[in-house]
């Protein structure tokens, strides 16, 4: 029931969780805490800090990619899935805009 800055800020910190302990992040997503769309929002949302920095962005994103597919559970697998194509998605945007 969060909005604004609160929001942000929290799925900022559920994005960074993904990187630290993927296969839960993604079960909460498949309990249905957690929605599909803040699923995709959290694991696309980088810390303030890399802003600037294209390159720390997709070093970030690589990083929740390999963690992602490291997830093997069956009852996973369209969380996974769900998680890969935001990840590869965003990644594709910071590319495309680092080019121009």
């Amino acid at each position: 029931m969060l909005d604004g800055g609160n929001l942000e800020d929290a799925l900022v910190a559920l994005g960074q969780f993904s990187e630290h302990n993927m296969q839960r992040f993604l079960s909460f997503a498949n309990k249905g805490i957690l929605s599909d769309h803040a699923l995709r929002d959290a694991l696309t949302m980088l810390p303030l800090s890399l802003t600037d920095d294209p390159q720390a962005q997709l070093r970030a994103l690589s990083l929740r990619r390999r963690h992602a597919m490291s997830v093997n559970r069956n009852d996973l697998q369209q969380q996974r899935a769900e998680a890969l194509k935001a990840i590869d998605d965003f990644a594709a945007e910071v590319r495309s805009k680092s080019n121009r």
